[in-house]
């Protein structure tokens, strides 16, 4: 029976020290630990305020930390000059408030955790009741503790106070007659009294003296922090860096149900809305979603399914099935969303064809875990959610919403990354030393040949050729991936990445297209050669132009990963790529002054000569009548200089191509 006595006292006190301290020890603030006595040196832990004044009713952030030293437990009180609990505890990450004489008149832990500190939010009382004293009892260990650990004061602002100016005050003086010097006393003679004189007399106007104003610290609002029971009794997926977070999703595990809380941090206008997917791979489509939507007064939280890239909204008896204890609220720019979603309960769902299902994610079971937000509208029929402002982020893999595992990343998309690496190659580095060679390097090794064809255009047509491979292969895995045509979401202030597929088709086709035209090309001396040369170059350069665009495009999209500079590296190319451009013209025309015979460098006018084209014997059996003794003389143009123009070109357009390639494969 003793043992059965004693076993249940220890866990009592255990239970009050791992879930936090009793209201019973409000007045003491001493820890019910077996006798164990409180610590007589220097505590290492402290306070940390914000400010050092107070305003009635104010809210004031608190921190309680220690000097490198981690704590398990506490107990904290504010208290007036007398000793008086005052003030009440609104906030704390990992706390939780009990009644001493007042509601929420102090803070302790609710698990007992190592803790880095503890920062919390305390309202201060409303009048003001002079100096405040935080007060805590801190718990290194079971063994280990202080008490009586107090802050500096905290003291009411002061409101200055301005005596108004007051009328002048006029004072009548009585001033008695001058005193006369003593004289020598002769014969009496009698003279009248002087009467009184009167003045009246104007005192300075009052001085007013005005104290400064102290300083007010604005508290920081909108912000999401992680929550300290994140990896302890809730599971998390989040998004932070630092102390803030851009969204928290957590839950905790039940008997035949799973709490969630969603946070995210956002700037409502009218309709918003907040949501969480269970999917079973990382694309959108047959997902069960619950829903968060509605303005800063009104939010309601409901269930909805994705069909492909559509969201279906449910009915409002099934639109509620599975969900209790739901709230929603929008403050300081930070939206939250809590419930309680039933693991298995099933529900009906209406597809767009009118066939109905019954579905439900049985969340004993790991599903990806999608987070996801944007804008909505209000009809008479309620709420109704827009497409997503940006991709919805999604877990690595499945989730075990049985556990309390920290989930830190979100999902890669290889093919994504391919596609991107595709591109680059294709259109930074082959298009641009293609579409360099075959501009400039017709008058170049005019003499000498690579198996059958001119140097210049073998170049071209070996980087062309690779271009359009790659562009085809790139188009493929992206049509793969995304299942079809990507619908890009509208993102405010970035719209034009809305242009990024259609741009992609664009550019796809004009790669296409010009290969097949080169196979219709008309010989050299043909009266239609001109038409074709500026159509030819003409179709290159444009899909030149859009592919750098849909590049640049496609980098600042969330898929991608990639950092926001690499926008201004593709950006660097192009301005590198004009200049080569200059230099190569202006050595064109500067030589061009020393060769009478000038060859038309860019092909567009019908000279009739072989350095135009790539393999003369495809027009005639004979060598032309151009190719005369003139073409075997050294043109001024194919020169070494130029040659190793080429090869600079080359190799930065290389430098610039890897460079890309290792911001997007690398970067997370």
């Amino acid at each position: 029976m003793w043992r059965v006595v004693v076993l249940l006292a220890n866990v009592g006190v255990a239970w009050s020290y791992s879930m936090g301290a009793p209201s019973s020890t409000c007045s003491t603030m001493f820890p019910l630990h077996n006798g164990s006595p409180a610590q007589t040196s220097q505590s290492p832990y402290f306070f940390q305020f914000i400010k050092s004044t107070y305003s009635p009713g104010e809210l004031i952030s608190v921190n309680l930390a220690g000097n490198g030293v981690l704590l398990k437990g506490y107990q904290i009180q504010a208290r007036d000059g007398v000793g008086k609990v005052v003030g009440q505890f609104t906030s704390a990450a990992g706390g939780r408030t009990i009644n001493c004489g007042v509601e929420n008149g102090a803070l302790t832990h609710q698990n007992a955790r190592d803790k880095p500190g503890v920062s919390f939010t305390w309202q201060a009382p409303n009048p003001a009741v002079g100096n405040i004293v935080f007060i805590a009892t801190v718990l290194q260990n079971y063994n280990v503790f202080w008490v009586n650990v107090n802050s500096p004061a905290i003291t009411p602002m002061m409101i200055p106070q301005t005596t108004p100016p007051q009328p002048p005050i006029t004072t009548v003086a009585t001033v008695p007659p001058p005193t006369k010097p003593p004289v020598t006393p002769g014969p009496q003679v009698t003279t009248p009294a002087e009467p009184p004189t009167t003045k009246a007399v104007t005192p300075a106007p009052p001085v007013v003296t005005t104290e400064p104003k102290p300083e007010m610290t604005t508290p920081v609002v909108g912000r999401v922090t992680l929550d300290d029971t994140c990896g302890n009794t809730k599971g998390c997926f989040v998004s932070c860096e630092g102390d803030h977070c851009d969204y928290v999703v957590t839950w905790k595990d039940g008997p035949d149900y799973v709490d969630f809380e969603v946070t995210s941090t956002l700037e409502i206008d009218g309709v918003h809305w907040i949501a969480i997917a269970f999917s079973s791979d990382l694309k959108m489509g047959d997902d069960d979603t619950v829903d968060c939507i509605g303005t800063r007064t009104n939010v309601i939280v409901t269930r909805s399914f994705n069909e492909g890239k559509s969201n279906i909204r449910l009915d409002t008896v099934e639109g509620t099935r599975g969900l209790s204890m739901t709230s929603g609220s929008f403050k300081d720019g930070v939206f939250t969303c809590k419930f309680r979603r039933s693991k298995t309960e099933l529900v009906t769902r209406r597809k767009r064809q009118g066939v109905s299902t019954t579905a439900m994610f049985d969340l004993n079971q790991n599903w990806y875990l999608m987070f996801g937000h944007g804008s909505g509208t209000e009809d008479s029929t309620g709420f109704t959610k827009s497409m997503h402002r940006d991709n919805p982020v999604v877990t690595p893999s499945r989730v075990d919403f049985q556990s309390v595992d920290v989930i830190g990343e979100t999902a890669r998309y290889p093919l994504i990354k391919i596609h991107a690496i595709l591109m680059i190659i294709a259109w930074i580095l082959c298009t641009g030393v293609g579409i360099v060679a075959a501009r400039y390097y017709k008058p170049v090794w005019t003499t000498t040949n690579i198996m059958g064809q001119r140097i210049w255009f073998q170049i071209h047509r070996t980087c062309m050729v690779t271009a359009l491979v790659l562009t085809l292969i790139g188009f493929i895995i992206i049509f793969v991936e995304v299942g079809g045509y990507s619908q890009i979401p509208k993102i405010e202030g970035k719209e034009y990445l809305q242009a990024h597929p259609p741009l992609g088709i664009i550019v796809t086709i004009l790669a296409i297209v010009n290969p097949i035209m080169s196979i219709f090309r008309p010989g050299p001396k043909d009266e239609k050669r001109p038409i074709f040369n500026w159509a030819h170059w003409s179709v290159g350069m444009l899909a030149h132009i859009l592919s750098v665009i849909a590049i640049c495009f496609g980098l600042e999209m969330k898929k991608s990963t990639a950092p926001s500079y690499s926008v201004w590296v593709v950006v660097g190319y192009v301005i590198y790529h004009v200049i080569m451009e200059i230099v190569l013209k202006s050595f064109d025309l500067y030589l061009d002054k020393s060769d009478t015979g000038r060859i038309d460098a860019l092909g567009m006018t019908n000279t009739g000569a072989t350095a135009q084209n790539g393999n003369h014997g495809n027009h005639f059996k004979a060598p032309p009548p151009a190719y005369t003794e003139r073409d075997t003389i050294k043109n001024p143009k194919d020169s070494t200089v130029k040659k190793l123009l080429l090869v600079f070109h080359m190799g930065i357009a290389t430098a610039f191509t890897i460079t890309l390639i290792l911001v997007v494969a690398i970067y997370d």
